[in-house]
């Protein structure tokens, strides 16, 4: 990682996790409605849909779905040389000014070793002026073996700016993974572009001269290439683009104090940027206990659940959990259409003390207690139940038992005794002694 990118993150993290709340999202498609193009029999939500070969398609694919029944499937079949178009979705945005923010989640899988392939793109325009061709914002890639995730656009002057993350950022060959491209400050000399795969920020490039242009337009695919020779699929489903954060993870929350019987958990939303913001739709969270410890729905921890449920706009909801006393633990929860950052629960230092155990026939109440270890746990004892313990192994024939009060035991053996080794922990059973 960069040191502007390294210093950029640590700026954005120090901003603290205040709430954004939802703002009309400016588009949407989950591919459930089965149809893409405006022009189609059941109209769909994009204005053009383009393919540069034959050998190239787009269109909704059950294969294809993320989240739902349905996604998005375009099909680049074409080895191509030199630079130019495979084929994309393009729909016209009234001009937007601001912030604006894409999200989606795509699948690749290529079928060739070479070729740079393009993800999505923000068109600018000039103010006055009709759609243009500029790029405000583009998102690429190499595929294997480097996964280098690719940052790109143009600023007002018609430069182009590129950035590229790390080797190895981009996930791998078949594996979903969360889009987020964000560009702030259209329309100001002082912009900015910032690109997150999975919550993780991996290219930025700031003081971006934005004066007197505007987003007008969102492209999806292979609008451009500078390297035809990729060939393979890319999987999209619920892109969406809005001018406020979007959500991105899931994250519980825990007590300060986790050291009680029935713990109370704040599940929330957060964007990739650190804030908390609302949920875009009803859902319910799946809920899990890397021990299989319990989830329940109040404060007394007696009914149990394993999901919690969010309401269209609610960025936060409360469940409880019953913890094993004593131990650590990790918590999760999750949806298919967020990350998941799991929540440890740490245990208290040296772990809970175990209750004393109920005297033995013999034992004089408020007398005091030896530790008696045959061959497993050990019973507190009083002198007087020690007495009653050695007389019934003495009669029973027992050969070796370990009473200890503090750091020194004494062994018994067929009714001798004598002192030995120091007991390693209060569960040594003492076997091995002489």
């Amino acid at each position: 990682m960069s040191s502007r990118l390294r210093g950029f993150l640590l700026a954005t993290l120090s901003l603290g996790a205040t709430t954004s709340f939802a703002e009309p999202l400016l588009f949407e498609e989950d591919a459930e409605s089965g149809t893409l193009a405006k022009s189609d029999v059941k109209p769909g939500k994009w204005d053009s849909l383009v393919l540069a070969d034959n050998a190239n398609s787009i269109g909704i694919s059950l294969e294809s779905a993320h989240r739902g029944n349905l996604g998005i499937r375009e099909v680049d079949g074409r080895a191509g040389v030199g630079t130019g178009s495979e084929g994309h979705l393009g729909v016209f945005l009234p001009r937007l000014l601001g912030d604006v923010r894409l999200r989606f989640w795509m699948r690749y899988h290529p079928t060739s070793t070479t070729g740079h392939a393009f993800q999505a793109q923000l068109g600018l325009t000039p103010a006055g002026a009709g759609p243009g061709s500029t790029q405000a914002i583009t998102l690429a890639f190499l595929p294997a073996p480097s996964r280098i995730p690719q940052l790109g656009g143009f600023d007002a002057a018609g430069a182009y700016q590129y950035d590229t993350g790390d080797a190895g950022s981009l996930p791998e060959a078949d594996a979903w993974g969360l889009y987020e491209a964000t560009i702030r400050g259209i329309g100001t000399p002082s912009g900015e572009r910032t690109f997150h795969i999975n919550g993780k920020l991996v290219a930025h490039h700031s003081n971006v001269n934005f004066t007197g242009v505007a987003i007008d337009r969102l492209v999806l695919g292979e609008y451009y290439s500078n390297d035809l020779s990729f060939t393979g699929t890319l999987d999209f489903d619920d892109v969406r683009l809005s001018s406020g954060p979007q959500a991105s993870t899931l994250v519980i929350l825990l007590p300060p104090a986790q050291d009680a019987p029935c713990l109370p958990l704040t599940v929330v939303l957060r964007s990739s940027e650190g804030t908390q913001v609302e949920a875009p739709y009803p859902f319910e969270a799946e809920l899990a206990s890397q021990q299989g410890h319990a989830f329940h729905a109040d404060a007394g921890c007696t009914t149990p659940v394993t999901t919690v449920h969010f309401s269209a706009g609610a960025s936060s909801a409360t469940v409880f959990h019953s913890p094993a006393s004593g131990t650590g633990d990790v918590l999760t929860a999750s949806y298919v259409d967020f990350i998941t950052e799991a929540a440890s629960l740490v245990p208290p230092p040296g772990g809970s003390e175990a209750p004393e155990p109920a005297p033995l026939p013999g034992s004089v109440p408020g007398a005091s207690q030896l530790r008696v270890s045959c061959g497993a746990g050990g019973s507190g004892l009083s002198l007087g139940g020690v007495l009653v313990v050695l007389a019934r192994l003495a009669a029973r024939g027992r050969r070796r038992c370990c009473m200890s009060r503090g750091a020194g035991a004494v062994w018994v053996n067929a009714g001798r005794c004598r002192h030995g080794r120091r007991e390693e922990s209060p569960g040594s059973t003492g076997q091995g002694a002489g």
